[in-house]
């Protein structure tokens, strides 16, 4: 609990992280949910008084109301995850996007992280106001990223899929000096 009112949910994703000594351990996400008490329709119209005199009874006059607002799924692959309500349903999913290049499929698959081309699937289930794509490698400069996932998405790369990362291109290394300068 962050405050009365906002709460921090943690979320099993599909990302193990290995130790050495002790084996496999989940890996998590996170999603803040806003916590209103909300009164109950039989309730409604009564006044104040009429409400405190039944609350003082012992009377639960609210239910509780959970609003998802951020979701964070970290480092993961596709999973069963994006079937819980409030990961689906925050306001703002932060989903990582690691490779958008179709060469790098398997790479993504090896390091249990989204390929773009799993977005076809994950968004449709998907019902975010915002969902921002997030550790994009530093493989694909920003500009093509952009290029590959509009069009491997379609329709589907909407104004409610943005990116976060604002990076140059890793530089290339360049190759050793073959000798002093001007032999």
């Amino acid at each position: 609990q962050v405050r009365r009112d906002l709460i921090v949910r943690p979320f099993e994703v599909n990302h193990p992280c290995r130790r050495r000594v002790r084996g496999a351990y989940p890996s998590l996400g996170y999603v803040a949910i806003e916590v209103r008490n909300k009164l109950l329709d039989e309730f409604q119209g009564l006044e104040g008084p009429e409400l405190v005199a039944l609350k003082k009874r012992g009377v639960a006059i609210t239910r509780r109301v959970e609003i998802p607002l951020v979701a964070y799924c970290g480092d993961t692959a596709p999973g069963e995850f994006f079937k819980l309500d409030y990961v689906r349903d925050a306001k703002v999913l932060l989903l990582e996007c690691t490779f958008v290049d179709p060469d790098h499929l398997e790479r993504a698959r090896a390091g249990f992280h989204i390929h773009v081309s799993d977005l076809r699937e994950i968004l449709p289930q998907l019902r975010n106001e915002r969902i921002v794509l997030c550790h994009l490698s530093r493989r694909t400069a920003l500009p093509e990223a952009r290029e590959i996932i509009a069009r491997e998405l379609g329709d589907l790369f909407s104004d409610r899929v943005s990116l976060l990362m604002q990076h140059r291109a890793r530089p290339r290394r360049r190759p050793p000096d073959s000798g002093p300068a001007g032999k």
